[in-house]
């Protein structure tokens, strides 16, 4: 087994072993595939993030009541959230507050796999 193979197997391994970001380990395999020794991790952190950070949503208010209960019962951290991107009590629901804190989560998932992603880039230029 080739150290780009090795590399990019604990790459996958990093998102299955994550919280919410394993949703996406099947995109992930497939998006490895298309970039090369010539991108660089923040090209595609950028683009994972457009593509599927930014796209990522929960929808209906029984689902959205159910993960802000796991994730943020006390709601000080969507509310935060909500609120640092413009929103008011007059303009948000938990639908709202639910996708913007799972959007969250994505981006600190991702970034805490951001070391895997630089051995993984690091191992094409090998």
């Amino acid at each position: 087994m080739t150290n780009n193979t090795q590399e990019k197997q604990k790459l996958i391994e990093a998102f299955n072993n994550s919280k919410y970001l394993s949703d996406y380990t099947e995109d992930i395999d497939t998006a490895l595939d298309y970039y090369d020794g010539d991108t660089c991790v923040d090209n595609f952190t950028e683009w994972f993030t457009e593509n599927y950070i930014h796209s990522a949503d929960i929808v209906y208010y029984s689902n959205a009541i159910k993960f802000l209960s796991k994730e943020d019962p006390s709601l000080q951290t969507s509310s935060s959230l909500a609120h640092d991107r413009g929103y008011t009590l007059e303009n948000i629901n938990s639908e709202t507050l639910a996708t913007i804190l799972l959007q969250d989560i994505l981006r600190e998932e991702l970034e805490e796999l951001k070391p895997y992603i630089v051995d993984y880039f690091d191992s094409l230029e090998d």
